[in-house]
């Protein structure tokens, strides 16, 4: 297993409210990614909460082998209780939260949670397929046949699940079998929005090394306008 992660604030932000992290900790390959929301610092501190919480729930659980979505949900109740503890204590703070996604690899298995819009993709026999479904207002209005294409605009970037914002936050589980060869891909919403799925499997289909598919990513994203922090982890199995 060989992993990266690489962020950028991009081209329109003054400041970076991503966080990720990548590496192994009791023999489980972690990538973790977290996408702030709020004013002043309260986006910078919310993402970074979350990863440093799921962190050292990792250091301090996985030693004993417990089931990963067991240990996941722990691990972000965790954070969204820390988190949402937090912002009620200073006003500048009041509803900061953010979006996170992880992938924790044991064995051959890819355990992905995730909430939010920040999204896992599996790159398998030259395709690349999303993991994860948005927990977003688009996504709610076209379950309900409510979707309007004419709304997107003032509508696309509205979450309907974070970490921290409410007392108690659901996350999404998948699991999925890996082999030789696969790749996973998390990323920020920076790269997802302004980098198309045709364009994301093109370049991971490209024979260069882990990192250079890293930095393509990244400098695609840049190129179309960098309009938000842009972070990714890549991990090749």
């Amino acid at each position: 297993m060989k992993s990266i992660g690489i962020t950028d604030v991009g081209k329109k932000r003054e400041k970076n409210q991503d966080q990720f992290f990548t590496g192994t900790i009791h023999e489980h390959h972690l990538l973790l990614i977290a996408d702030g929301m709020g004013g002043h610092k309260s986006g910078e501190i919310a993402s970074a909460m979350a990863i440093e919480i799921v962190v050292n729930c990792a250091q301090e659980k996985l030693n004993s082998h417990p089931p990963i979505f067991t240990f996941m949900k722990e691990a972000l109740f965790r954070a969204n209780e820390a988190i949402y503890k937090k912002s009620l204590t200073d006003d500048s703070m009041q509803g900061m939260g953010t979006t996170f996604v992880s992938a924790i690899v044991y064995g051959s298995q890819a355990y992905i949670s995730h909430i939010g819009d920040s999204r896992a993709y599996v790159y398998q026999n030259g395709s690349l397929k999303q993991l994860t479904n948005d927990h977003s207002l688009i996504n709610e209005l076209k379950e309900k046949n409510e979707y309007n294409q004419d709304e997107e605009k003032n509508i696309r970037h509205i979450i309907t699940r974070s970490l921290g914002t409410d007392e108690y936050v659901e996350a999404d589980y998948e699991l999925i079998e890996l082999k030789e060869g696969d790749l996973l891909l998390l990323c920020t919403d920076g790269l997802s929005d302004d980098v198309s799925l045709e364009k994301m499997e093109n370049i991971l289909q490209q024979d260069v090394q882990l990192e250079d598919k890293a930095q393509i990513l990244m400098n695609e994203a840049l190129s179309a306008g960098g309009k938000d922090n842009i972070t990714l982890c890549l991990m090749s199995c």
